[in-house]
């Protein structure tokens, strides 16, 4: 596009247009890629983290109501 004057005018052709357009939906598509391979990281992270606490809390539990495992029983 010329930026000159008022009048500005798209001197691009249709396959460059559809081109351009093609560029910009992969780059979309790389940023929505990367940020949802971010999030489920993250995601991945917590979901095992929270998971190894809860073992601690539900071992915990049964050290509190009298139910050990039977290695530790002996």
């Amino acid at each position: 596009m010329s930026g000159f004057g008022l009048l500005q005018v798209d001197f691009r052709s249709e396959e460059e247009i559809g081109r351009e357009e093609q560029t910009e939906e992969a780059k979309r598509r790389a940023v929505e890629d990367a940020l949802g391979a971010m999030l489920y990281g993250r995601f991945c992270e917590w979901r095992d983290a929270r998971r190894d606490k809860e073992e601690e809390w539900l071992e915990d539990l049964r050290a509190y109501n009298g139910i050990y495992e039977a290695d530790i029983e002996a």
